[in-house]
């Protein structure tokens, strides 16, 4: 306590003292916190900017997708076959990718094309201004746009491997992402399909060698005391497996058998049963990889051969539909194309019908499986290298339905593609094989050579519809279009969950024949080759559609008009062979990498 006047002073200036550092303290404090405040208005600002920075590169992040699948689209309408870039980098290659049919994408070559952009080195672009007409894809006000490059691996000729090479931008913001694909023939392939495949349906015992493929589910249902063996390398699909029933939803029956194969070449029996206990997709045990526990999943029963989508079947992707339509690949390749009217030209659109003369020219007949008349274009083959016209490159286009006759030995290898359904008449490619293909968006039909086109014949009885006695050869790769699956009798055509069961006489799976090809005599069917199924054709755009009795239902077919052959069917190794492949070959493509470009 202050008592005297020394201590009062003392006092009064410590007080004064403590004031001043009070006031000393405050003002420090006042001027943290300003700047504490305008550091918090920075960060803010700063956060703001970097969360409007994230949203732009996550929008350029899916232009460059955009980019990506316009590109894998635009790749595939080309068979997998031009590419935009060399390997170096250099702009045009020998084999340019030049035109897309994709809307508003321009090739940004070596002249002016108006772009905001203009580089002039090869990339294909699409880009979109605040004002254009054409919609944005990211729904802002900020210009963007998109361009991408396809280039193989390296130089070398036969590369495999390539690149596609995307960017996207908007704003300021851009993000690019490079895709790795691996090409091959598709011929590689016993049977590729896709979509579901069904082709294990028989009533005869089976044997398939070479690798399989379905970009869905593949069913095993052989018939009861029939027997299906796959000895192949690779049985996979991007679905599932499915042994206790086949595609039309009917249960698979008790004494039939599917084997499959192992690593070291021994039969391993896939399980019948029902869903859940026989061995397939369905059963607990599938998935199952413990090596000790006693329990032998598909991996370990079949070495890594059987692998459906939960094991790594990977999709494999085959060139766009539109490649062998009207104005696709195919018909721009062809050294040969047909058209209705009885006309043709060669590769150039030069008319070359008086040339032809006889070797093509139309005839029409009933076809008892599809109960209408159908008109094709009937090439004699014979006759059209007789005339010189045989095609130079290989290469066959119709738009129209086309029969094959004369045609058991070719004059050189032969790709036939029609935007429709293809007749064989005899034996195809029989003597002295061919590369040779079959490519149809519709259906591949075998006559034999016994074969008449007048309606006492299509139109009698099946008896009276007797195919050649001895032995038909087809020696070709066949793709076509039909959705196999689609069929009258087990079709789910008002999707309740169940075949409908429709009352006509087809057969599921059945083969596309027309005639009695058991019975007496012994008459063989031999096919070798590959088969390929699209399933992309539209009934509502093929002549040969028909319509089922009950309104609004609809099949690939009516009846099966046929007895079958003595199926002698098998994958011919030689047409993977790169120097034994058909003109013009069906690619198809997998990913193997993707990773994003960091600039």
């Amino acid at each position: 306590m202050c008592n005297d006047f020394a201590h009062q002073r003392e006092c009064r200036r410590l007080w004064k003292d403590e004031k001043g550092m009070a006031l000393v303290i405050a003002l420090s404090l006042l001027a943290a916190m300003s700047m504490l405040g305008a550091l918090y208005v920075a960060l803010s600002s700063t956060e703001g900017r970097i969360a409007v920075n994230e949203n732009l590169a996550a929008k350029a992040l899916m232009m460059a997708e955009s980019s990506w699948n316009v590109a894998y689209r635009e790749f595939s309408n080309v068979n997998f076959h031009y590419y935009t870039h060399n390997a170096d980098g250099s702009f045009p290659p020998a084999d340019a990718l030049t035109y897309v049919a994709t809307p508003h994408v321009v090739l940004d070559d070596l002249e002016n094309n108006g772009l905001s952009d203009e580089r002039n080195n090869g990339d294909f672009v699409w880009e979109w201004q605040p004002g254009n007409e054409h919609m944005s894809l990211s729904g802002g006000t900020l210009p963007e746009s998109f361009r991408f490059r396809i280039y193989p691996r390296t130089d070398n000729a036969g590369e495999d491997e390539l690149f596609l090479e995307c960017t996207g931008r908007v704003g300021n913001a851009t993000r690019t992402i490079r895709i790795g694909l691996f090409k091959e023939s598709g011929f590689k392939y016993a049977v590729f399909s896709d979509g579901d495949l069904g082709e294990f349906t028989r009533g005869r015992d089976q044997t398939i060698a070479g690798p399989i493929h379905a970009n869905g589910d593949i069913c095993f249902r052989p018939e009861a005391g029939q027997t299906l063996s796959l000895d192949s390398e690779s049985v996979t699909c991007t679905g599932e497996m499915i042994r206790s029933r086949d595609v039309w939803g009917r249960p698979a029956p008790s004494g039939s058998t599917v084997e499959i194969k192992d690593g070291d070449g021994v039969y391993q029996e896939m399980d019948n049963g029902d869903p859940g206990e026989a061995f397939d997709s369905e059963n607990p045990d599938w998935l199952d990889c413990d090596e000790t526990n006693g329990i032998e999943g598909a991996l370990e029963k079949w070495d890594g051969i059987v692998r459906d989508g939960q094991l790594g079947g990977q999709y494999i992707k085959p060139p766009d539909f539109d490649a062998f339509k009207v104005g696709g690949y195919y018909e721009c390749q062809s050294g040969l194309r047909i058209h209705a009217a009885d006309f043709q030209t060669d590769g150039s659109g030069l008319d070359i019908t008086g040339t032809i003369a006889d070797a093509i020219y139309e005839v029409t007949f009933w076809n008892p499986n599809l109960d209408q008349f159908v008109m094709v274009q009937e090439i004699d083959l014979a006759l059209l290298a007789a005339a010189g016209c045989y095609p130079a490159n290989g290469l066959i286009f119709s738009d129209q339905p086309v029969r094959l006759v004369n045609a058991g030995e070719l004059q050189a290898p032969l790709t036939v593609v029609a935007d429709n359904s293809i007749y064989t008449k005899g034996s195809f490619n029989g003597v002295d094989k061919k590369p040779a293909a079959l490519v149809s968006t519709g259906r591949v039909w075998h006559l034999s050579d016994n074969w008449r086109d007048d309606d006492e014949y299509t139109k009698g009885s099946l008896a009276g519809r007797q195919a050649s006695d001895g032995t038909t050869i087809i020696n070709a790769g066949i793709v076509d279009g039909a959705p196999t699956i689609n069929e009258a009798n087990w079709a789910d055509l008002d999707d309740d969950g169940t075949p409908d069961g429709y009352s006509g006489d087809a057969w599921a799976n059945s083969d596309w024949l027309l005639e009695v090809w058991g019975g007496g005599p012994q008459r063989v069917l031999v096919k070798r080759g590959a088969v390929i199924h699209l399933q992309k054709a539209n009934m509502a755009d093929d002549p040969e559609s028909n319509v089922v009795d009950e309104p609004g239902e609809i099949a690939w077919q009516k009846h099966s008009a046929y007895m079958p052959p003595i199926r002698d069917y098998a994958y011919d190794p030689d047409i993977a062979n790169p120097w034994f492949q058909p003109p013009f070959t069906l690619n198809v493509a997998k990913i193997f990498s993707w990773e994003e470009v960091i600039p």
